[in-house]
């Protein structure tokens, strides 16, 4: 199911989010490459109880672009810090999944205050390696260049979230040995 998104001003850029049902807040952030829809199932249940707010990355869905001073992870998190005061949110659960985790244990740490529970999903908090990073931002460049992905974009990212079986391609990051 897609969910109607707010566009929010933060940190000179628009932020997308899902913002649906009432009670405590429970915050949903997911990893590079994907948008809000990722959580709808848990959307659907959390939101019969919980206030449910899943942020689109800079750059995601509908955000706008990542702003021009943000350089570190450290940032991201100070902006989503940010975001919860725009939502007036004094104390959430976050769970985190890939970059979303990256963000949430920061945040977490910047404001224990306000993060209740944390959950982290398929997420690394060492820093990044210098040629993985450098990878990634050139991604980045040429998806901002062309506007699309294009075909190297694809290449290099389909090996990170499907795995090749003997019946095609399967979601996840690894696979079974296949029986011998």
């Amino acid at each position: 199911m897609r969910y109607e998104r707010q566009l929010i001003p933060l940190g000179g850029s628009t932020i997308s989010l899902v913002d649906v049902g009432s009670g405590p807040a429970v915050i949903l952030g997911f990893g590079f490459l994907c948008d809000a829809d990722l959580w709808a199932a848990q959307i659907d249940i959390l939101a019969t109880r919980d206030r449910v707010i899943v942020p689109e990355l800079w750059g995601h869905g509908l955000s706008g672009p990542l702003p021009a001073d943000t350089s570190s992870i450290c940032e991201v998190a100070r902006q989503y810090l940010g975001l919860l005061d725009v939502l007036r949110i004094e104390q959430c659960a976050l769970i985190g999944l890939s970059m979303g985790g990256m963000w949430g244990a920061e945040l977490a740490l910047m404001a224990p205050e306000r993060v209740g529970a944390l959950v982290l999903l398929d997420t690394s908090l060492a820093a990044e390696p210098a040629a993985s990073r450098a990878a990634y931002l050139r991604l980045l460049e040429l998806i901002e260049q062309s506007r699309a992905f294009p075909e190297p974009v694809i290449a290099a990212a389909a090996p990170l979230f499907f795995v090749r079986t003997r019946e095609g391609l399967s979601s996840g990051v690894r696979s079974l040995p296949a029986p011998r």
